[in-house]
Formats: structure tokens, C-alpha cells, sequence
């Protein structure tokens, strides 16, 4: 978000040349689905800007490219959920480990987000041990400096926490469980996001100790 902001910033001040630099290499590196929008539009408009206020010239296949890159990761990390509950479990598994190639050396927050995605694909699919490892991965992953991803690290921990529960781990699940409750109130998150969020904390207190 703070690389989005600077190229609007360089906009006003007219550096033009620097904001589509900015806006380029967000849809080059980045997964996030709430940049990603504004990134299309804005390097649009400034290929329009760019050529016609100041004569420089781009190439349009590169226009093109970076468009419907950022259109795919869209696509993508919404057809994953959509994959995942169709029961189409190959597929949603392919598409989130290209995100995950596409962010692991670049956004670390997007990969943690992403491993957190395929932990979910597997807890769906049933298979709770790569399930763990995910969560395990994208947890460690997260930095949370960035507090935009704070929502997304409590839903990657509930989760990680009902792949406990499932494990016969429901005494861990719990203490975890109660953890995320108490801190959940503090936060300021989606109301998607916390509604899910105390949905799967609800559905972990109803798993048996023996």
C-alpha cells in the first residue's frame, strides 16, 4: 500500500516518468489483490499521460503484459476459494503455488498470505499434516509491522488452529483459540474477516479433549 501511495505522490508532483515505474513494478511483484486494481488503472492512465504530455513512448505490448499479469493474479487468488469449495482441489492447488513462486522473493507478507491459502486447501481436502505445514510456514512468514495484514494472520492462526483440533491436538487448538478471542477485540478487522474468524473458534470448542 505505501508503494501505491508514493506513485500517486510522485504523480501530483509530476513526475510521471517515476509513478509508472512505481505502478509497473507493484504489478510486477505483487499479488495483493486490493493494490492491484488501482495499479491497472493508474498505469493506464498514465501510459495515456506520459505520451501525450510529454512525447515518451512505451511499449504497448509491456502495457498489455503487466495488465493482464495483474488480471490473472486476480483471478487467481479469488478462483482458488471458488476451486477449493467446487471440490476442484488440483487446480486451486496449481494456481496458488504460481502466487507463491511469484512472491516468496519479493513480498513476504503475500507469501505468508498465500501459504496460508494453500494451508486452507488442504484442511478442506482433508489432508491435515501438509495442512500444519502451510500454516506453520505462513505463520512464521507474516510480518505483522505491516498492519494491514493483521486480519489475515488471525484467520491463518484460527485456521491453524482447528488443523490442531483435527489432529486429536484440541487441548493446544483451544488455548489458541482463546488466545485469538481475547486479542480479536483490539483489533480493527474486516467484519468478514472477524465474523470467519469467531465462526472457526466456535467450531473448535465444540472438539472433544478425549
Amino acid at each position: 500500500m505505501a508503494l501505491l501511495n508514493l506513485g500517486v505522490l510522485e504523480g501530483r508532483k509530476g513526475n510521471l516518468k517515476a509513478e509508472y515505474e512505481i505502478y509497473k513494478s507493484l504489478i510486477e511483484k505483487s499479488n495483493d489483490k486490493r493494490i492491484l486494481p488501482a495499479a491497472l488503472l493508474n498505469i493506464i492512465a498514465d501510459y495515456n499521460n506520459l505520451v501525450e504530455n510529454l512525447g515518451i513512448k512505451f511499449d504497448l505490448d509491456e502495457i498489455l503484459g503487466l495488465f493482464n499479469k495483474g488480471i490473472r493474479i486476480l483471478r487467481e487468488v479469488k478462483d482458488t476459494i471458488v476451486l477449493t469449495n467446487a471440490g476442484n482441489y488440483g487446480e486451486a492447488i496449481r494456481q496458488v503455488d504460481e502466487i507463491v513462486k511469484i512472491s516468496k522473493e519479493t513480498n513476504k507478507n503475500e507469501y505468508a498470505d498465500a501459504m496460508s491459502l494453500l494451508g486452507y486447501v488442504y484442511l478442506v481436502m482433508g489432508d491435515y499434516q501438509k495442512s500444519l505445514q502451510n500454516f506453520e510456514e505462513a505463520l512464521r512468514s507474516f510480518d505483522l509491522r505491516d498492519k494491514n495484514f493483521e486480519g489475515r494472520y488471525y484467520l491463518a492462526k484460527a485456521y491453524y488452529a482447528k488443523v490442531l483440533a483435527e489432529l486429536g491436538r484440541v487441548e493446544e487448538a483451544k488455548l489458541i483459540a482463546e488466545e485469538i478471542g481475547e486479542k480479536i477485540g483490539e483489533l480493527k478487522l474486516i467484519p468478514q474477516v472477524e465474523e470467519t474468524i469467531k465462526q472457526i473458534i466456535d467450531e473448535i470448542k465444540q472438539y472433544s479433549n478425549g
